[in-house]
């Protein structure tokens, strides 16, 4: 069994706010055969829609976003329904 895929088949999402294509083709080569489901958004507003709309326990996010910073988008998630 590949490393991170559970036995049921259960999937894990995870966000990824980046602008960089490059830095995704990373992760997704990174993350390839595990249970790591990579969605992809490049903006701070974009991921805290995309964190109203969807329920998942991972992201990754670049320091610097536009409008906003990985630490904004914390704060902002910390106070979203589960």
């Amino acid at each position: 069994m590949d490393a991170g895929v559970t036995r049921t088949g259960e999937v894990f999402p995870l966000l990824l706010v980046t602008a960089d294509d490059q830095y995704e083709s990373l992760l997704r080569a990174m993350f390839h055969g595990t249970s790591l489901v990579t969605h992809r958004v490049s903006s701070y507003s974009e991921a805290l829609q995309f964190l109203l709309d969807h329920r998942l326990s991972v992201v990754l996010a670049e320091a610097g976003l536009p409008a906003g910073s990985w630490k904004d988008l914390i704060a902002c998630a910390s106070g979203l329904p589960e």
